[in-house]
């Protein structure tokens, strides 16, 4: 399966859609500004996204035109090397700061809220799964991207250096249509999550 371990963090981080179907019942009762707290843990696991398709853009704006070749070999020199692993990590949700959000604030605002016990225990399950996702889903996710965009950007700088700068452009689009579908599903997340923090903030 392409992007497998990427696939396994949106499916993860996808289910915080959750809190959207019992936001009503939570902010009824907030007297201790726990919603500004899930709107941090929002912020944290956007990051990881946000990162990726940052470093996306950088890499499928490549066309090397004869107008814009000077440029891109500059960018594509940017991206070469191991700081693309050291760039990616940077944007890497804190999962440990989302676990001490939990269990400091969250945790406590769930079991006072008027949810059903089968809601409680989805939330509860979903955010200790978060807490413990960087060695397991964050990780794995991170070096995915980083390995695959590492591979791209060598090929291309090869195709570069021989000159070949026709093919590199279509490099560079075949490897636009092969993470479409993913840049979709991480754009669709990031978007519920921003909904999602302009509700908890109103």
């Amino acid at each position: 399966m392409p992007f497998a371990a990427i696939q396994a963090l949106t499916k993860l981080t996808g289910r915080l859609d959750a809190v959207r179907h019992v936001s009503a019942k939570l902010l009824k009762n907030d007297p201790d500004g726990a919603a500004d707290e899930l709107v941090t843990v929002l912020q944290e696991v956007s990051k990881t996204f946000l990162g990726f398709e940052t470093l996306l853009v950088s890499f499928l704006s490549l066309r090397f035109t004869p107008s814009t070749r000077d440029q891109d070999e500059a960018e594509l020199v940017k991206l070469e090397g191991p700081q693309v692993q050291q760039m990616v990590g940077e944007f890497r949700a804190h999962c440990s700061k989302i676990g001490v959000l939990y269990r400091s604030s969250l945790q406590a605002w769930f079991e006072a809220a008027s949810i059903s016990s089968e809601e409680r225990l989805a939330l509860d399950r979903l955010f200790m799964e978060l807490e413990d996702s960087d060695p397991n889903v964050i990780i794995p996710a991170v070096n995915e991207f980083a390995h695959w965009l590492e591979t791209e950007v060598e090929a291309t700088s090869e195709l570069v250096n021989n000159g070949r700068f026709k093919d590199a452009g279509e490099r560079v689009l075949a490897a636009r249509r092969e993470v479409a579908p993913l840049r979709h599903t991480m754009g669709r997340i990031v978007g519920e999550f921003r909904d999602l923090e302009i509700q908890f903030t109103a």
